[in-house]
């Protein structure tokens, strides 16, 4: 399902790399000083992106379920285009604007907001009728290091991953009404903590 879009990401930024080794390192703190930042507005965030998403002639729905393993979030916004795609596994990258007009959407134009996810999740995966992928940092650390690099961590959201097998979950929620959703796993031991 529209694999190729994330092979171009992937190599996009991998080429960016091999260009400046110092822009691995800068877009691994980006991340980490992102997720600090936003601390604590997780939901809002998410919230404002549903929001963002909904189209005028749909009902606007949104779905919040916390379970043992994560956090799903949902709603019945329209799909994401390549755009969306691009803006998630990035920074400053949004696509938001007003309808007809080059002026910015007037809240979540940074393409930042998506990022506090890394507050309770190191591992999010991302659900649309268009495009569903993943997060995985010991998937993209094993990545860069199979280029060539020497790196003991890598940038999590700019090397996204299909996702082979979707959660039944996805399958209930998209039944429901749901055009796009978010599963943030927790990490097994902050678990309890998280939720």
């Amino acid at each position: 399902m529209n694999d190729g879009l994330l092979d171009d990401i992937r190599s996009e930024n991998l080429k960016i790399y091999r260009t400046s080794a110092q822009r691995l390192r800068e877009d691994v703190g980006q991340e980490d000083e992102i997720a600090r930042d936003y601390r604590g507005r997780l939901v809002y965030e998410l919230i404002q992106n549903a929001d963002d998403a909904m189209d005028p002639g749909r009902a606007a729905k949104l779905r919040i379920e916390l379970q043992d393993d994560g956090l799903w979030f949902a709603n019945s916004g329209r799909e994401l285009a390549e755009g969306d795609v691009r803006g998630i596994c990035g920074i400053s990258a949004s696509t938001k604007q007003v309808e007809g007009s080059k002026k910015r959407a007037s809240i979540g134009h940074k393409g930042m907001g998506f990022k506090s996810v890394l507050e309770i999740s190191r591992a999010p995966e991302v659900y649309s009728t268009s495009y569903c992928f993943r997060f995985d940092e010991p998937q993209s650390l094993s990545f860069l290091r199979e280029a060539g690099f020497h790196t003991r961590h890598a940038p999590l959201m700019r090397l996204p991953w299909p996702i082979d097998v979707h959660r039944p979950a996805w399958t209930r929620l998209l039944a429901s009404g749901m055009g796009t959703a978010f599963f943030l796993p927790f990490a097994e031991d902050a678990a309890p903590r998280t939720r």
